[in-house]
């Protein structure tokens, strides 16, 4: 009975020990220690006892001590009692689970001690594909990720599901979550795909974009071969996305990337209202102010939404059409008179070129519909600007 309470007392101990650092340097400083006690009992070893190390360490322990722990505690009797060292005959998917739970955990003494272990696969995954570094890289133990990068055979690529068919790798997973460090530490690794996509087409860099990690974009825009105009499942590129959101700096920082695609990006600021995006948009040499999507241009759409400081600034732009159609057949003039907005038809009226009788695909021009809707300020404006029909 006093031997069943010192191996009880013993297994508190251990566990109290376990994932701390204390417990590492106890593990390890104790190898080369040929201690004259049994590590379960603490009774004194004597020659004439039979004694028993399954585990890869020099600690000895009484045979009747060891198989009373390997049937109280089989879990747990895997490793050694004291140092803490894995039984190298211990099934491979259980020290594979185990690393992956101490990897998801963040406990790093617990990772050093399962490494060491021959029959370790660092690349097992789990019914999900989740790898131990891509659960320490979403999880963001940087210490972890970067023991597991040490392991040659680490597979940086490793796809993980997480469920409703939502795939990641450690690289997306770190860039989403905005763990900057960890990105670095997986940038480092020869073979690392940045262009990797998750389930929804995105990449890296477009999580980083979407979140609004400046760091993190910066970071990856230096990679060699880094693909800025991945287009993901929704139609969006990485600059879709930061104008989307909002992130003027991050657009900026994009636009540096020679080769950009920036059309649709247009389109989109002007959605979105945002005059400082759609100036940064405006200063890129190639882009095409004309451009369109289902017939709006960005302009057409500036109108629409009524975005005054907008369209004033579209209209500085040499090559605007001023007289560009939608797929009704509405020019920016008529769609203005349709919502009924004063100052902005007065400012289309100033345009060299306005065609003030354009008909759209209704038979209507923007005097016809301005009478119908009764807008007699907007008709008096039309009248005055020349051969309004």
């Amino acid at each position: 009975m006093k031997k069943f309470l010192l191996i009880l007392i013993s297994c508190f101990n251990l566990f109290a020990m376990e994932g701390s650092s204390q417990g590492l340097e106890k593990a390890f400083g104790e190898l080369s220690v040929q201690g004259d006690s049994c590590s379960i009992c603490r009774d004194e070893l004597r020659e004439e006892e039979e004694l028993e190390n399954p585990y890869p360490c020099p600690h000895k322990l009484h045979k009747t001590c060891i198989d009373e722990w390997r049937r109280g505690y089989p879990n747990e009797a895997i490793r050694c009692p004291q140092c803490r060292r894995y039984d190298e005959a211990t099934p491979a998917n259980i020290l594979n689970e185990r690393l992956r739970d101490s990897a998801r955990s963040g406990n790093l003494p617990e990772v050093e001690i399962l490494l060491v272990v021959p029959s370790i696969d660092v690349n097992a995954t789990n019914n999900s594909g989740h790898t131990a570094l891509i659960l320490a890289a979403g999880n963001g133990h940087l210490e972890v990720v970067n023991r597991l990068l040490q392991v040659p055979s680490i597979n940086v690529n490793a796809v993980g599901d997480f469920g409703n068919d939502i795939v990641f790798t450690a690289l997306i997973l770190a860039a989403g979550k905005g763990y900057l460090e960890i990105v670095n530490s997986l940038l480092q690794v020869p073979g690392i795909n940045v262009n990797t996509v998750d389930n929804n087409g995105a990449t890296a860099l477009m999580w980083a974009v979407d979140k609004g990690y400046s760091e993190i974009v910066e970071r990856l825009l230096q990679v060699p071969g880094i693909d800025v105009n991945v287009i993901d499942n929704n139609g969006n590129t990485a600059l879709m996305s930061a104008v989307d959101m909002g992130h003027l700096e991050i657009v900026n920082r994009l636009l540096q990337v020679p080769g950009i695609d920036v059309n649709d990006a247009l389109i989109l600021a002007s959605i979105r209202g945002n005059l400082g995006i759609v100036n940064s948009l405006l200063q890129v040499p190639s882009i095409n102010v004309n451009s369109a999507n289902n017939g709006n241009t960005a302009l057409i759409i500036a109108v629409d939404k009524g975005y005054l400081e907008i369209v004033e600034r579209l209209l500085e732009v040499p090559s605007i059409n001023v007289n560009a159609v939608n797929d009704h057949g509405n020019t920016p003039l008529i769609v203005a008179v349709s919502k009924g907005n004063l100052e902005i038809v007065e400012r289309l009226l100033r345009v060299d070129g306005i065609n003030v009788n354009a008909v759209n695909n209704s038979g209507i021009t923007a005097l016809m519909l301005a009478f119908r809707r009764g807008y007699a300020a907007i008709v008096q404006k039309l009248i005055a600007a020349g051969d309004a029909v």
